[in-house]
C-alpha cells in the first residue's frame, strides 16, 4: 500500500492515519514492524509507505493499493502513471484518488474528471 501526494508531508497524513488505525488493534499491530517511514508486515511481505513527487525514485514499486491525495495539485500525471504502471504484477490491484476541486484546467485530474463525466453521460 502506498500513499502518494505532491509533498511528503501530505502523503504522511494518510500514512499516519493508517498507522493510528493499526495501533488501535493490538492483534493487527503485533503482525507489523513500524519504522520511521514505513510499516512492514514480514509474514505477508506487506508494506505501507508514504511517497511524494519529490521522492527520489518510485521505480520498482509493486503496488497492490495506491492512494493518491489531492490529485488536482499534481502538475503532471507522473505520480499517477508510476502508481498505475506498478500494479502490473497484481491480479486485482486498486488505485484511488481523493481530491478537492482545484484550479488546474489540464493534467491528470482534469483528464479523469472529463472521462468520468463522459461515462456518466
Amino acid at each position: 500500500i502506498y500513499s502518494a501526494a505532491t509533498k511528503r508531508e501530505q502523503a504522511a497524513e494518510l500514512y499516519d492515519a493508517a498507522v493510528a488505525m493499526l495501533e488501535q488493534s493490538p492483534s493487527l499491530f503485533r503482525l507489523v514492524r513500524r519504522y520511521s517511514n514505513r510499516v512492514l508486515a514480514p509474514k505477508s511481505r506487506g508494506r505501507l509507505q508514504a511517497l511524494s513527487k519529490d521522492h527520489k525514485s518510485m521505480d520498482g514499486l509493486n503496488v497492490h493499493y495506491g492512494l493518491i491525495d489531492e490529485l488536482h495539485a499534481h502538475p503532471t500525471s507522473a505520480v499517477w502513471d508510476v502508481i498505475k504502471s506498478a500494479r502490473g504484477a497484481r491480479s486485482q490491484p486498486l488505485i484511488y484518488s481523493i481530491t478537492t476541486e482545484g484550479f488546474l484546467t489540464d493534467g491528470v485530474d482534469a483528464d479523469l474528471h472529463e472521462y468520468a463525466s463522459k461515462v456518466l453521460t
